[in-house]
């Protein structure tokens, strides 16, 4: 759902977007699908959003917000132009409101040009303007940062974290975000973009620090000792030679207890970040089937191990009957099976009892069975344990 903004008012207030890129889909509360055109493709890999071209037909691919934007936002993200062979290439960071008002810039790389911060704006109907904003020449192995502040009438540009332009821009208001990779017919073509992030509100501590780099050095000399004394107060809450680790591990869940998994600050520091992967849908069974009064068989495997209601019959379709059976069978030794009953259709009639193949004959299997409902079991939802060691029936 697009975000209601008010230009004038500078609403909504406080709202911060990110996206690493760290998935396989899209986010698609984001996002608008990916458009593609010619041959350059857009997917997530390996924490980048990918474009890609394999020397086929010229396209500019783009990514674009489900949401608008207005003034007073900080809008960033990492880029870096990773292969460009045989023609043209870029991949761009672009603030998009019409065909004749929108600003973008990245690394680029033609026969005449080769910048690792291209910047191309349009605002009116008078031509697009371009130009280079840095002596850098793309960098095919590391992203760099590419920023755009939106304040007032005015776009500020900023190439890993320097100001290094502005521009007057007064209609740039209700646009889109955009990234984008393009390229030449017969291009052999790759480019990635990660870290992207919109904030509402200009940081104000970087604007300073990069008007301060366009000043004349004179200035920036007096200004030198300040700045040194801020940083030296910052560096002081930082730990001497601080390492960052990969950590990994396991966590026992229980449905019964809960479990804490605690990063402290003397060991892991003020900041940083948890990611966390979890199976919670346990093994599957390799066999299940429901033995009708032993005059024939019906394989339930595939049923049993999903969650679709009324799909694994405990007895016959008639009724219970003597001798009914249902089997549960693995392949690796097992002392545990999650039963799940739809509301509506519990046994409260039905007598079950619970066996086992000691290696000889069917034996009375001990559980705690968690499945009991006024003496009944299949009664309710829940689980079934034991303690036996099981043997293998052939």
């Amino acid at each position: 759902m697009s975000l209601p903004i008010d230009v004038g008012n500078a609403r909504p207030t406080g709202i911060q977007e990110y996206d690493g890129f760290d998935v396989i889909d899209i986010d698609e509360n984001r996002w608008n699908d990916p458009v593609e055109n010619g041959e350059t493709t857009i997917k997530q890999e390996a924490g980048y959003l990918v474009f890609t071209n394999n020397g086929g037909v010229a396209g500019t691919s783009y990514l674009e917000t489900v949401s608008n934007f207005g003034k007073n936002w900080r809008i960033s993200a990492d880029m870096a132009l990773t292969d460009t062979t045989g023609g043209a290439g870029a991949v761009s960071l672009c603030l998009y409101k019409s065909a004749d008002c929108y600003i973008k810039m990245g690394p680029y790389k033609s026969a005449l040009v080769n910048s690792n911060c291209y910047l191309q704006y349009k605002n009116g109907t008078d031509p697009e303007e371009s130009t280079s904003l840095t002596g850098d020449v793309v960098n095919e192995t590391e992203v760099t940062t590419h920023t755009f502040i939106v304040t007032n009438d005015t776009v500020i540009i900023y190439y890993n974290g320097v100001m290094r332009t502005s521009i007057p821009m007064r209609d740039l208001h209700n646009y889109k975000v955009l990234i984008m990779g393009a390229c030449t017919t017969g291009t052999t073509f790759e480019a990635v973009a990660n870290d992207y992030e919109a904030i509402h509100g200009a940081d104000t501590l970087l604007m300073t620090i990069g008007m301060m780099s366009r000043m004349n050095m004179d200035y920036l000399a007096e200004n030198n000792g300040y700045l040194e004394d801020i940083i030296a107060t910052l560096a002081s809450g930082i730990a001497t030679d601080p390492i960052i680790t990969d950590i990994a591990g396991n966590i026992s869940l229980s449905s019964t207890t809960e479990a804490f998994l605690e990063l402290t600050k003397a060991i892991y520091g003020k900041k940083f970040k948890v990611c966390l992967f979890a199976d919670l849908e346990g093994a599957n069974i390799d066999k299940c089937v429901l033995s009708e009064g032993g005059s024939g068989e019906v394989f339930q495997t595939e049923q049993a191990n999903n969650l679709i209601s009324n799909n694994v019959r405990l007895c016959t379709a008639a009724g219970a009957q003597m001798y009914d059976a249902i089997y549960f069978g693995s392949t690796t030794h097992f002392k545990t099976l999650d039963v799940y009953m739809e509301g509506g259709t519990s046994n409260t009639d039905n007598t079950y009892i619970w066996e086992y193949w000691n290696g000889a004959a069917w034996a009375t299997l001990t559980v705690t069975d968690g499945t009991l409902y006024n003496s009944k079991v299949f009664g309710k939802s829940g689980r079934v344990t034991w303690t036996t060691t099981l043997v293998a029936y052939s």
